[in-house]
């Protein structure tokens, strides 16, 4: 019968007797070179015991007998009463002495008399769920005495007032406690650690939170660069930094899970783990299966936390002292949140707050299941007790709606593997870049890098120093989204102002241009950080010469950026009549589409709207007006305007970007738009081969025919299963066909059918 284990002694089997956490503190502690606190655990061997031999269980038992649940005082009432008689009780003199003997143990082994340790009480089963109203809780010692004293302590504390409420048999109590040595160094600063972004579920970062300070600094996984560091009071240091982000990636390969993992600074600025625990990431990462079928008066807009759509009957709660006051599914409304709240959140089906959620509070008492709308400001004074209201929260958007609306099923192409036209997301600032991350779209693009800086920030730099931090503070941004869409591409557009003077060599500037330093910030990204998915955009220009110049005056200033994807940007009708020009010089371009309509408007609104197919297609021919060896993107920035995506399709576009709003209806149609292409695919191979396609080759598929063309002679025959892969053309699968039809008219290629297999070669 063991009463304690040490932490280097801990096996994988003792988990019923030590607990999870523990089993996994001692294999960090046994298989990596992860700092990690020496100590042992007093097992629920011990704790059992310790309630048998005193007799404390009957008299638990007793008290929790005839407990009404709906009466809060008389819980409270009993409860103190449970924790009064642990806590006074005298420890049985056998396990005293094995946790006093290990103790003396850990004192000689560190050469310290009565060192102070850290002592954690945790419940053996899957706590957080599995038994309610226990949480992991932390207590200090010094010296024998007070040890034992606090381990009662931490005994007591298994019997909160949630927990006794439980009837009786139902989640049996039982709990280890974790002691470790804190050695004579102070404790400058503490905290947790994700290796993951908890507000999002993205997998590519490692977060860490200070509780002092209430910070959060996040790091990527690939290449440690921090993308974003508060600074304050007893805050860690850059090295620190990273060294924590090392030892929390390292503790994830050792348990082959996503962790959280607690963590100390001393003031010798060394950084220890205390312990660490699997922890399955938030899945708020796509577009629900469900969404309104019609939708009503916005009562308050706000940032989802957690996702879903949940109609019910509001109650406005300014305690959680009221707790009585809200009923089962009802919707939560507050001011804000913390572990008061715990026995409403629980209860409530939805969840309205006017502050932001302090994650780090709320993270064990959130269940994922519940939607949780924050930030509203004024939910608490726009929403009403008693009216009934529509929670909607998906990753791009959060509102609630006046009146109970019902829901429908969706079938989106949520995962967005199959769809010839790619969407970009347009992001405008950095602060949800992780949750946007999780939207199902192909890559992400910065309309306007100064939204990338904090708001404290967003002035124009008078000093050198100033200059210096504006970069860095514009590269952090920069690459939090290079980092959350990684290895996606992400698309910097550069500011327009002060174009001209940066292309003017005669004109010495004594201070640099804004777009000088968002270049500088770009580049950085790349030399410093290692981001090589970014990509830039210039800013509109006046001619084709002048893109052409500041494309050749960046990469002069910047050789890294050499292999960053250049695209052209047109908003211009005189633009548009040398797209084919900018495509042969360009990674692609971008049109702006409804930049573009109202310049072709000339600003007089009195004209007719223009059709968006014939435009589209008239841009896009024109584009693609001559064959091109290495075909560019043509890109269509449709803005929050979503009646262009089908004309966008229509048109043959490559890629269309999209505001986060706009991203869900902007699926739903390129889905409808698959479902009608795919009824006729069936016939698509056969078409090719006997009619051929009634398309102008020269303009449309002149230079993918002869790719097409070079790779079968280079590969001798393809089959249709594997033919996107095997040509390796950059045009999209629609195109392909194209090209392979005229092929076949033109009896280039031969086509043939064996075991339902279609295999196309040269003839």
């Amino acid at each position: 019968m063991d009463f304690v284990l040490g932490l280097s002694d801990v096996k994988a089997e003792d988990s019923q007797d030590v607990g999870n956490k523990a089993v996994n503190t001692g294999r960090i502690h046994q298989n990596t070179q992860v700092p990690v606190k020496s100590g042992y655990v007093i097992t629920s061997t011990a704790f059992e015991s310790f309630l048998q031999e005193t007799d404390l269980r009957d008299k638990i038992e007793m008290l929790k007998d005839g407990l009404n649940a709906e009466n809060p005082r008389g819980v409270q009432r009993r409860g103190e009463q449970i924790r009064s008689h642990i806590k006074e009780t005298d420890m049985p003199k056998q396990i005293r002495e094995k946790i006093t003997d290990a103790y003396q143990a850990l004192s000689d082994r560190s050469e310290v008399e009565n060192p102070e340790v850290n002592l954690r009480v945790n419940p053996n089963r899957d706590e957080s769920r599995a038994q309610p109203g226990i949480k992991n809780t932390k207590h200090k010692a010094k010296g024998k005495n007070e040890l034992i004293n606090t381990v009662k302590d931490c005994f007591a504390s298994l019997y909160s007032d949630r927990k006794i409420e439980q009837k009786s048999g139902s989640y049996e109590v039982t709990a280890s406690v974790t002691i470790q040595k804190l050695g004579s160094s102070k404790i400058k600063a503490s905290g947790t650690a994700h290796t993951f972004h908890p507000g999002s579920g993205n997998r590519d970062v490692v977060t860490v939170d200070q509780y002092r300070n209430q910070k959060r600094d996040t790091i990527f996984k690939k290449n440690l660069s921090i993308l974003s560091r508060e600074l304050g009071r007893n805050t860690l240091s850059e090295n620190n930094l990273k060294e924590l982000a090392k030892q929390a990636v390292r503790i994830e390969e050792e348990l082959q899970n996503e962790v959280k993992i607690k963590w100390i600074l001393t003031d010798q600025g060394k950084v220890f783990v205390l312990e660490a625990e699997p922890q399955k990431p938030p899945n708020i990462g796509l577009l629900g299966q469900e969404a309104l079928e019609e939708e009503s008066e916005t009562v308050v807009r706000g940032e989802p936390v957690e996702t879903g759509i949940k109609s019910g009957e509001v109650k406005v709660i300014d305690s959680p002292s009221h707790a009585d006051e809200l009923n089962n599914d009802d919707i939560l409304v507050a001011d804000k949140l913390d572990k008061r709240w715990e026995n409403l959140i629980e209860k409530a089906g939805a969840i309205v707050t006017n502050r932001e959620i302090n994650y780090r509070q709320t993270e064990s008492l959130l269940n994922g299941d519940t939607p949780v709308l924050a930030e509203t400001r004024t939910g608490t004074y726009n929403l009403n007790s008693g009216e009934k209201v529509t929670v909607e929260c998906s990753v791009s958007k959060g509102n609630v709606w006046k009146g109970e609306l019902e829901k429908t099923s969706r079938d989106l192409n949520l995962k967005n593997t199959e769809m010839a036209t790619e969407i970009y997301l347009d992001v405008s600032n950095a602060e949800n870049i992780f949750r946007y991350s999780k939207l199902p779209v192909d890559r992400a693009r910065i309309t306007d890098l100064k939204s990338m800086l904090p708001e404290n920030q967003n002035k124009w730099p008078e000093s050198s120093k100033s200059k210096k931090q504006y970069v860095k503070s514009l590269k952090s941004g920069i690459s939090r989204v290079c980092a959350a869409f990684h290895p996606r591409p992400v698309r910097a557009e550069l500011a327009r102002t002060e174009v001209e003077t940066f292309l003017d060599d005669d004109q010495e500037l004594e201070t640099p241009s804004h777009i000088e330093l968002e270049i500088k910030a770009v580049e950085r990204c790349i030399s410093e950080l290692g981001f090589e998915n970014i990509e830039i955009s210039l800013p509109p220009l006046a001619t084709v010469k002048g893109a052409r110049e500041l494309k050749s005056k960046i990469l002069e200033a910047e050789p890294d950026m050499e292999n960053a994807g250049v695209y052209a940007t047109v908003e211009s009708p005189e633009y548009v009549i040398h797209g084919e020009e900018l495509l042969q010089e360009f990674q692609g371009i971008e049109v702006k589409i409804e930049n573009l309509v109202e310049n072709m408007k000339g600003g007089l609104t009195e004209i007719e709207s223009l059709d968006k197919d014939s435009l589209l297609q008239d841009i896009i021919r024109q584009a693609q007006a001559q064959p091109r060896s290495e075909p560019g993107e043509l890109c269509v920035n449709i803005g929050r305007d979503t009646e262009y995506v089908k004309p966008s399709v229509r048109a043959d576009a490559d890629s269309i970007i999209v505001k986060p709003e706009g991203v869900e209806k902007c699926l739903a149609q390129l889905t409808e738009l698959e479902d009608e292409s795919g009824e006729n695919e069936g016939n698509e191979e056969t078409d090719a081969v006997s009619d051929g396609l009634e398309i102008n080759v020269e303009t449309s598929i002149g230079g993918t025919a002869g790719e097409v063309y070079d790779r079968l002679a280079e590969k001798g025959e393809i089959q249709a299963s594997t033919l996107t892969d095997q040509l390796g053309v950059k045009m999209n699968e629609r195109k392909i066909h194209q090209a392979l039809g005229w092929l076949a008219k033109e009896g280039k290629i031969s086509i043939h059918r064996s075991n339902n297999e279609l295999t196309y070669s040269l003839k």
